[in-house]
């Protein structure tokens, strides 16, 4: 099968497949976030396919092209259906952070109040510690889902396969 076929494959699933989702109930993206991970081995081994069983004369500027949109793909698949998670946590991060940064602020002025009273400050201050200490861990907390073993299947799904084209081409120079 040619690079030029299955790019036209690829294109017509991901077109049909919006289309879907823009005319009807199904959706799309959820289809995608679920399944990511099979499209990537998908994608890489199309690659390496294209890349280890191609004779010579396979490093044309057509299909480093199209080896090009095939790793593009996942990383594209795998960034993108994140992005409304993104959005939802950056926002609820920012909403909790302004919520404690208002209940620091009445904090800090009733015990400034009950300080210029000569007032006891009661449990103020250690409520005021752990109010910053809160503050502090949102501060920290971050808001894409990403962790080490979704960037390893990254890694293995799109760089490994562009490696093994540069070790290809290395041993083809080297070697003839």
């Amino acid at each position: 099968m040619s690079g030029r076929v299955i790019v036209g494959v690829i294109l017509l699933v991901l077109g049909v497949g919006f289309l879907a989702q823009v005319f009807t109930d199904y959706d799309f993206g959820s289809f995608l976030a679920d399944w990511w991970p099979l499209i990537l081995v998908f994608v890489g081994g199309i690659v390496l396919s294209m890349l280890f069983l191609l004779g010579q004369g396979s490093f044309d500027w057509q299909n480093l092209l199209f080896a090009g949109i095939l790793l593009l793909v996942p990383v594209l698949v795998f960034f993108l259906n994140m992005r409304d998670t993104h959005r939802v946590l950056a926002a609820e991060k920012e909403r909790e952070l302004e919520a404690v940064q208002q209940r620091i602020l009445q904090a800090c002025r009733t015990l400034m109040e009950r300080m210029g009273a000569d007032e006891s400050s009661g449990t103020l201050a250690a409520e005021i510690n752990a109010l910053v200490a809160y503050e502090a861990r949102l501060l920290e907390a971050r808001t894409w889902p990403y962790n080490t073993a979704m960037l390893r299947t990254l890694f293995f799904s799109a760089v490994i396969p562009g490696g093994a084209a540069l070790a290809r081409v290395a041993s083809e120079v080297l070697f003839k």
